[in-house]
Formats: structure tokens, sequence, C-alpha cells
């Protein structure tokens, strides 16, 4: 049976992920762009890529008091991933960009963003001290108020 903590991860990731799937059409071209991407970022390119998304989610007025991310900071991540993007597209990638390009045109190069933004979104929300404190809510949770929906019981 699965727990409160085990649903609220699921629910997160589920909800995060879905929030950023490609819109846009992805072909074949756009699909080997992406496998590229993703196959050519190394483990250091990923901790930047995470550490840039959250720079940028902390732009957002609703998180702003919650952390500060310093003018240096920030031009030193946003440095970081121009480099990571000049070195997928116009080394590691270049074939891949190239044909992407050509045949599919912009909607290849979103999608294929997409999908890096993803892994660096499925990186963060795949360790484990962010998904223990993505539960941390279940804590102070009446269970006694949903419980019997969860477990498919019929409420007295």
């Amino acid at each position: 049976m699965p727990t409160i903590r085990s649903w609220a991860r699921v629910l997160l990731f589920a909800n995060i992920v879905a929030a950023i799937q490609p819109q846009a059409y992805a072909g074949p071209y756009a699909d080997s762009l992406s496998r590229c991407f993703v196959r050519s970022t190394t483990d250091s390119d990923r901790t930047t890529l995470v550490r840039w998304l959250f720079s940028i989610v902390a732009l957002h007025p609703d998180i702003q008091s919650l952390t500060t991310v310093s003018d240096s900071q920030r031009v030193a991540l946003d440095l970081g991933v121009a480099d990571l993007m000049e070195k997928l597209l116009a080394e590691s990638c270049r074939a891949e960009t190239q044909e992407a390009i050509k045949f599919e045109g912009s909607q290849a190069m979103d999608a294929s963003f997409r999908i890096l933004f993803q892994m660096g979104i499925g990186r963060l929300l795949t360790d484990p001290r962010v998904l223990e404190g993505a539960v941390g809510f279940s804590k102070y949770l009446d269970r006694r108020k949903f419980e019997p929906q969860i477990e498919g019981k019929k409420q007295q």
C-alpha cells in the first residue's frame, strides 16, 4: 500500500515534469539532437544546469524572498550555461544541430532544449534530500480526513 510520502513524491515529480513537457512537435531530428544533448552532458554540466535552473526559479516574485542569488553568482551561472550550450551546439552535437535546424527548424531546438531542461529538473527532483523535503508537509496532515478515500474504504 503506497504511503502518503510516496504519493507526495510521485505527485511532485509528475506535476513538475508535466509543466515542462514539450508542446511542439518533436520529429526524428529533434529526437536525435535531444539524445545527443543528454549523452553529451557530464555530471559537471548537469550540476551547472541544475544550479542555473534554480537561479531562474529564484527570480519569481513568490520565491524571491526565500533565497538570494547575487548578481555575480547569476553572471557566473549564465556564463556556465552559455559555455554548455556552445559545447553542445557547436561541438558535441554539431551535426545533429545542423540537421535538426535544416529539416525541422526552431521547433526542433525548442523540443531538444526542453528535454535538456527536463533532465536538469529530474536531477534536482530525484535527489534524496529534495525528495525528503518535498514530503515534509505530510507530518502535518490529518490523515483521518482522507485515508479512507486512499485506502478505498467507505467513510462512516
